[in-house]
């Protein structure tokens, strides 16, 4: 086994740096299967190396890869459909493009424009070849190799530093090139495609175990508050949750810009968010205040703000802003109900004709409010309470119902 093995890697060595389109003497199912093996635990650790060569420049910020096509795949495509796709299909397709070929004994094309009596023919496995083939098979070994690496620069989103970079971001997979080459010209095509196979498996096994996993961006814990940060880049799961304490508040599987839009107070529609790895991914947000007077989500919007380098800009300007008070207080005190000790979920729904508002802090309901009518709204009193309530589409029919049912007024 282990003089089997040191045979393939000599053969490797000698192969890769002058390739002849000869197959190898030994044909033998057990030798080729360890070929396979050989190619694949040599070409394994070279991939990462190079793969972590291309994660730290994403890391000095000059490139963002966070577009790649695989990660929109899996996003979209259902687990066992990648699998088959990413393990079978893709695979032998592009091994039928860009390694069926190396063989003149199988270049069908080739094979029927050229005259086996013209002068200069060579044989090659019992055919006779022109003469150029033989001469530059190993600029045609590379050149085949270059081109399935080339192509995989479409899985970036394509930019003058993508394209800058291109030498570099396709390195892993030119590598895998001259490795499936070299066991379809000295061992058969199946062997080729068996290693591709086996290479696609590993990487979409380990890129699986990343679907609907949190990674922690931020945690912060003092004697005021603790808030975590969590992002799922690959979420595959659609239902999202929402509860809001007196104290705290909890935010889970949520889309980065309607969790932005939650935290401001405003619609998802007047946000412009362009970094797309936000609008992408989704977030967990768990945060607990200790101390009063602290605002939950003014403190988590901050911080994931900075977390992220992100700027809130707004596509659109209110169109008229007001404060919202207290105007009868002994009928705001019979419906409002008080703040108590504990914790208190609170909810609302955006309906098209209406905004449904379950145990929500007055001053968050002024805040849900903006966004469902458009409009800035401040609460301006110190007196809080949980309000519940089905109000219409219409902000002055909203107005006053809030004026006749609740105390409050606009002004």
């Amino acid at each position: 086994m282990h003089n089997s093995i040191a045979e393939v890697f000599a053969d490797i060595k000698q192969f890769l740096p002058r390739p002849k389109d000869e197959s190898h003497p030994l044909q033998a199912t057990s030798f080729k299967f360890k070929a396979l093996l050989t190619c694949f635990v040599i070409e394994l650790p070279l991939m990462v190396l190079l793969m972590a060569g291309i994660s730290l420049i994403q890391q000095t910020g000059f490139l963002d890869l966070e577009e790649h096509s695989g990660n929109e795949m899996m996003r979209l495509i259902p687990l066992w459909l990648i699998f088959i796709g990413g393990v079978i299909i893709i695979p032998f397709i592009e091994e039928l493009i860009f390694r069926l070929l190396l063989k003149y004994k199988r270049n069908y094309i080739l094979q029927v424009f050229y005259d086996k009596n013209s002068k200069g023919a060579v044989e090659v496995d019992g055919l006779y070849a022109p003469n150029w083939w033989v001469a530059n098979y190993r600029w045609i070994f590379y050149a085949f190799a270059a081109m399935f690496a080339f192509v995989h620069i479409f899985n970036f989103g394509i930019s003058w530093k993508v394209l800058l970079l291109t030498p570099i971001l396709v390195s892993p997979q030119f590598v895998l090139a001259l490795f499936l080459g070299y066991l379809r010209v000295r061992h058969g095509f199946i062997w080729s495609f068996f290693l591709h196979a086996l290479h696609n498996l590993l990487f979409i096994g380990i890129a699986s175990l990343a679907i609907d996993a949190a990674v922690p961006k931020e945690t912060v814990k003092n004697e005021d508050y603790q808030l975590v940060i969590e992002e799922i880049p690959l979420s595959t799961q659609e239902t999202k949750t929402q509860q809001v304490f007196l104290d705290s508040l909890n935010y889970g599987n949520y889309p980065g810009e309607l969790l932005l839009s939650e935290l401001k107070g405003i619609p998802r529609y007047d946000l412009r968010i362009e970094d797309k790895k936000i609008k992408d991914s989704r977030f967990n947000i768990r945060m607990k205040t200790y101390k009063e007077g602290l605002s939950p989500d003014s403190i988590a919007l901050v911080t994931f703000l900075e977390t992220y380098n992100l700027e809130l800009v707004l596509d659109t300007v209110a169109s008229s802003s007001y404060y919202m008070r207290i105007a009868d207080t002994s009928l705001f005190e019979s419906v409002v109900a008080p703040l108590q000790d504990g914790e208190v979920t609170g909810s609302f729904s955006r309906r098209p004709f209406q905004l449904e508002i379950d145990s929500q802090l007055v001053s968050n309901t002024a805040k849900i409010m903006s966004g469902f009518y458009r409009t800035e709204i401040v609460y301006d009193s110190d007196k809080d309470g949980f309000l519940s309530g089905e109000f219409p589409r219409s902000f002055n029919a909203a107005k006053r119902k809030l004026r006749s049912e609740y105390g409050l007024e606009f002004i």
